[in-house]
């Protein structure tokens, strides 16, 4: 009859060293698999009537990479932010806005676009 219990000696070095790597390996990756998961659900039963910026910010620092905690961080500032600190609330931290809005200045100042030219009329 096969034995069902696989015995590993960790008494050698690098069978230890190994087992170590891997316990570490997986803390760590429980560690951010649970913060994602907590913040994740916070965002998931967020109350946005309440307008708690700082809950949605826990959120969002919890797990930075999940859609949905920058999807309630927008809708409350959209409630409690006035009109002109809105699009800063929104965009500041995205380099394809910044780059589209810059573009559009550039050709919204440019002398074609404001002035016209004298030699048309």
């Amino acid at each position: 009859m096969p034995q069902e219990l696989v015995h590993i000696s960790v008494r050698r070095l690098p069978v230890r060293l190994l087992t170590l790597v891997l316990l570490l390996a997986a803390g760590v990756g429980s560690y951010f698999a649970v913060r994602w998961y907590i913040g994740n659900t916070m965002a998931e039963y967020f109350n946005t009537t309440e307008n708690n910026l700082e809950v949605a910010r826990t959120a969002v620092s919890l797990a930075p990479d999940d859609p949905l905690p920058h999807w309630r961080i927008a809708q409350v500032s959209q409630k409690i932010l006035p009109l002109d600190q809105q699009h800063h609330a929104i965009l500041s931290r995205s380099p394809l806005a910044e780059g589209f809005m810059r573009l559009f200045g550039i050709y919204s100042l440019s002398a074609s676009s404001i002035w016209p030219d004298p030699t048309m009329t």
